[in-house]
């Protein structure tokens, strides 16, 4: 029998959560609606927006992440080989034919549409792909065997990845988005392409309501009431980013916590 020793597994795992605390201290938030955040319900955006933090992630949690961030770069890598990639160096063209901002610390390029902001995974000319539609946005995720499987035999990327990389083509104008499935299996790129008339009304419907909430925090302090798409009722309670505590206590009680924390 072998000797098994995890202390290799223990300090990468010590060093995950390391970062991500610092990762979580060194946060600002930017006080818009993410594009990641439009499937959420409006009440936790507008948490978010307010500065609550999200329950941590665990070491398995966030190695799962990192193997999907490795296999993203990859993507990208490979967008820029073959010579399909606006990197930072067309960020002079990008702001004035798409009003994309580059931004250094993150290294990806910044749309703007209404109040919310999204960084996009990579812009690309798809006049040198087959599809033909011209310079559009791509939103990259890794995503298991079965899920791509299933995804190639059944066709549609996720609701809420569709409705992010639309706020990008939104905010460049854009007629058209891309979202691209990886298979954390073999790597094989799976490349959508979508209408943005397909998403815009429901982006626009999510933007509308996170507006009006923001208003009536402004001017009453009162908070929406938690609602859940049922697109995506498989995020609570598992995937809930906070706990049930601010979507299940009474409002006065998560106002008085608001307060505590001095988020209010």
């Amino acid at each position: 029998m072998p000797l098994i020793d995890t202390y290799i597994n223990q300090k990468i795992n010590e060093n995950r959560l390391a970062d991500n605390i610092k990762e979580r201290d060194e946060y600002t938030p930017s006080g818009k609606l993410s594009a990641s955040s439009l499937y959420l319900p409006t009440r936790f955006q507008v948490l978010k927006t307010l500065g609550v933090e999200r329950e941590p992630f665990d070491a398995y949690t966030l190695g799962v992440f990192d193997k999907g961030n490795q296999i993203e770069e990859g993507f990208i890598k490979s967008l820029k080989r073959n010579k399909l990639l606006f990197n930072g160096q067309k960020r002079f063209f990008l702001k004035k034919n798409f009003n994309l901002e580059w931004d250094n610390e993150k290294k990806q390029y910044k749309s703007t549409y209404r109040d919310s902001i999204g960084y996009i995974d990579a812009v690309v000319d798809t006049d040198l792909m087959q599809a033909k539609k011209g310079i559009m946005p791509f939103e990259v995720k890794s995503v298991t065997s079965y899920k791509y499987k299933h995804v190639k035999k059944q066709g549609g990327a996720d609701w809420h990845h569709c409705l992010q990389a639309c706020q990008y083509a939104l905010g460049m104008g854009v007629d058209y988005f891309g979202v691209v499935y990886i298979s954390k299996e073999h790597d094989d790129p799976h490349v959508m392409i979508y209408q943005v008339r397909e998403y815009k009304k429901d982006v626009d419907h999510i933007i509308g309501n996170y507006q009006k909430a923001m208003t009536n925090w402004s001017i009453d302090r009162s908070l929406p009431p938690f609602e859940i798409d049922e697109r995506v009722k498989w995020l609570v309670p598992k995937y809930s980013p906070y706990s049930e505590f601010w979507y299940q206590a009474p409002d006065s009680e998560v106002i008085k916590e608001l307060e505590r924390l001095k988020l209010a």
